[in-house]
């Protein structure tokens, strides 16, 4: 799918929460950890998840700084399965079940799916999905209604064995989905809004898992489930963002639900927002957040911000003031915060963060009440290639390996992070598949003895690939010369300078200058104005005897 263009590129959730201190975030798919991270005290923003289905739930885990751990789920879609007509969408697997800690069966699975755009704006899918004891199919129909938005429906059977002692005990199922999304002049995006009912007898493979192994956590299958995320833009700078599901299940009556609410604005530099989420079901509230958040841009540093925030959490209220920045080209960064509460406890963050060549290097330390937490990162990248090892903070699926022959400590404009070691490599963390990078040297900084013929290059890697990129380069005797004739003289502007292989070197300038870029040790260069004898002349200098100033070799020549 990536060979196709962005407009028809898979989409992916974004998980937004608050952290109450310097976090772990941890974001799980069917108990499967696939992200982590750790994240700063306050309001953050997950927007780089790769998922191997488009629709599912997330588990989001939040472990703090003194120990407390948070989870809540997140529903996620994608707005259609809408295809382009003509585009084909098709997968495949076999494997086993990598099973989590209360499953007892590890059988072999396998899957595919399918989709097909065609006319009038129409897409047909479906899928199969089984082992020894689950099996699913699922067929669905996608539209586009014009003006009205899109919509898709779909319908999955499904049959389980869910006791592994009786192979009498089996259920079988319906589930029905209908998922509508538009985006309205109004500057509204319904960017998801979809409801799916299950029969009694249905169960997804996860809860197959669940009841087959007899889990204690199993709640019983879902009867039915309800989405909608709406995000609107107010003037300029405003917008409000409101996300709400609800969920049942056939063994239980109440519901569960959850809603998160954020507005955010500006005033002249002045960032705020405001947030609010809760989690409740028909007996109980279990959780409900509300918050503002403050930002101010400093003038001193280099992206320096102070926050201030207040949070209300189970009906007690958190303040936290906090400086974040960064410095040294944006590789390093740091933030300090403290933090108080209505009971009385306080505590104090402070943590930093360095982009080195090699690695990606964070410190923490959070110290509290009764609590302190010092947590220490580090990671980066091998690459072994045919000339040797190299290293780096990062790499990503897609990456590349620049060549700069020899010459180290050469910058490249796509990550400020990374320079060419001794030996000339340095890696490209990352590069679009199927796409044109443009690959840029940092050339302004470099040692006026380098010379390279071509600071920009592009390369149009396959999905996974490491391409190389070679630049052909040299270190050159940079020589600013002053030139007479045997009368004293300058010698006539344009004139053109040359060595012993006619190689042209430069040209006179005014006053008789000239700066020439060639080998070290002793040279002859030519000196040609015209044609005739009278019109020409020779110098003769060694590198070696020249001064040095600022990079430069200098000295005044005498040209016969």
């Amino acid at each position: 799918m990536s060979m196709l263009p962005d407009s028809q590129q898979r989409y992916g959730p974004i998980i937004r929460g608050v952290a109450q201190t310097r976090a772990k975030l941890e974001i799980r798919q069917n108990g499967f950890p696939i992200y982590s991270t750790y994240v700063s005290a306050g309001p953050y923003e997950i927007n780089d998840l790769t998922l191997a289905s488009g629709s599912g739930e997330l588990e989001i885990i939040l472990t703090e700084a003194n120990g407390q751990v948070r989870r809540f789920t997140q529903p996620y879609a994608t707005l259609t399965h809408l295809l382009r007509e003509g585009v084909w969408r098709y997968s495949a697997s076999v494997g086993r079940y990598n099973a989590p800690f209360y499953a007892t069966d590890d059988s072999m699975l396998w899957q595919g799916t399918l989709a097909m755009g065609t006319r009038w704006d129409s897409t047909v899918y479906g899928g199969l999905m089984g082992n020894d004891f689950y099996q699913a199919t699922t067929v669905g129909l996608g539209k586009g209604l014009g003006v009205l938005g899109a919509l898709s429906f779909d319908l999955t059977r499904s049959y389980a064995q869910t006791n592994p002692d009786n192979s009498q005990h089996n259920v079988q199922g319906m589930s029905y989905a209908v998922k509508y999304g538009k985006s309205f002049e109004t500057r509204t995006n319904l960017r998801f809004a979809g409801y799916r009912y299950s029969t009694e007898g249905y169960r997804d493979f996860n809860e197959a898992v669940r009841e087959r192994s007899a889990d204690q956590r199993f709640r019983g299958s879902r009867r039915s489930m309800l989405e909608a995320s709406v995000f609107q833009d107010i003037g300029l700078y405003s917008s409000l963002n409101l996300i709400f599901s609800q969920e049942s299940y056939w063994q239980q009556d109440d519901a569960q639900r959850q809603f998160q609410f954020s507005f955010s604005s500006r005033f002249n530099t002045v960032n705020y927002s405001l947030y609010a989420s809760q989690s409740l079901n028909d007996d109980e509230f279990n959780e409900r957040q509300f918050g503002l958040n403050i930002s101010v841009p400093l003038n001193f540093g280099r992206s320096t911000t102070a926050t201030y925030d207040v949070r209300q959490n189970r009906g007690q209220l958190n303040h936290r003031a906090s400086v974040s920045g960064r410095a040294k080209n944006s590789l390093l960064n740091y933030r300090a915060s403290v933090t108080h509460n209505e009971t009385g406890q306080q505590s104090a963050e402070l943590s930093l963060g360095y982009q080195a060549p090699f690695a990606s290097l964070g410190a923490g330390l959070t110290q509290g009440t009764d609590f302190n937490t010092l947590s220490l990162n580090a990671s980066g990248a091998l690459l072994l290639h045919a000339d040797g090892l190299e290293t780096g903070p990062y790499l990503g699926e897609t990456s590349g390996l620049i060549h700069v022959p020899n010459i180290a400590n050469v910058g490249q404009l796509n990550d400020s992070s990374a320079r060419t070691n001794d030996r000339g490599y340095a890696l490209i963390p990352y590069l679009r598949p199927f796409r044109i990078n443009r690959v840029i040297l940092d050339t302004a900084q470099l040692d006026p003895n380098v010379e390279i013929d071509n600071g920009v290059t592009q390369v149009v890697p396959r999905r996974g690939a490491v391409v190389k990129a070679s630049f052909p380069a040299r270190k050159v005797e940079r020589i600013l010369v002053s030139t007479r004739d045997h009368h004293g003289v300058a010698l006539p502007f344009g004139a053109q300078i040359s060595n012993a292989d006619g190689l042209v070197l430069g040209i006179v300038g005014q006053a008789g200058q000239a700066l020439l870029s060639t080998d070290e040790g002793q040279q002859i260069i030519y000196v040609r104005w015209g044609t005739t004898s009278a019109e020409q002349c020779q110098a003769q200098f060694d590198t070696h005897s020249m001064p040095l100033e600022q990079g430069y070799r200098v000295q005044d020549l005498v040209c016969r």
